[in-house]
């Protein structure tokens, strides 16, 4: 789901960017260069999906694994090709159904689906031997963790710490409420609508 979630941040913008963020290896928009940088990017340059023979090693040499289109979740990397002139890359946003010619459809975020080398998000029907690769573990839907600290507080107010369910090593939020750390005694505390 991190590679989709940093895909988005580029929105609109020339796909290139973020090839320029993280210094290379490539340095234009175009669909694979985009998702190649944006791999490099959220894997701290520890991934590359540089490498192999045709259009599809770079994934495996680069550490991921094929999936089937009704597994794909949030940021896995679709690749079809069928020769220099029909071939794409882009992002799962999420995977909506098969149609009945067997195409996947999907929601998706590239770079360059119409040749402009800006980055979108569309939904579209994908080539039925479209190829679905994992770059990493399926983080979506982990839930955040939310302790409140009513005692031993800086200051005598009622914290509330999250960690995002992501990374559970970094707070996310650290803040103080308006109550007072005496108010536990006189009822709880509970967090309604947390989105």
């Amino acid at each position: 789901a991190l590679i989709a979630d940093k895909a988005l941040q580029y929105e609109g913008e020339w796909g290139g960017n973020a090839c320029t963020d993280s210094g290379g290896p490539d340095s234009n928009g175009q669909c694979r260069a985009f998702v190649n940088c944006i791999v490099k990017l959220v894997s701290g340059g520890q991934q590359s999906l540089v490498g192999g023979t045709n259009a599809f090693d770079g994934f495996i040499v680069g550490g991921g694994i094929e999936v089937s289109h009704e597994n794909a979740v949030k940021g896995d990397i679709l690749q079809w090709y069928h020769d220099e002139s029909d071939l794409h890359t882009a992002i799962v946003l999420s995977y909506i159904s098969k149609g009945v010619d067997g195409r996947p459809l999907y929601e998706v975020v590239d770079s360059n689906w119409h040749g402009n080398e800006v980055v979108t998000v569309h939904t579209d029907y994908f080539p039925a031997d479209t190829r679905v690769f994992r770059m990493g573990t399926v983080l979506a839907n982990r839930p955040d963790l939310v302790f409140i600290k009513t005692k031993n507080t800086t200051r005598g107010k009622v914290e509330v710490h999250v960690l995002n369910g992501h990374d559970l090593k970094t707070p996310l939020v650290q803040s103080e409420s308006l109550f007072g750390t005496a108010d536990s005694a006189n009822g709880w505390y509970e967090l309604a609508d947390w989105n």
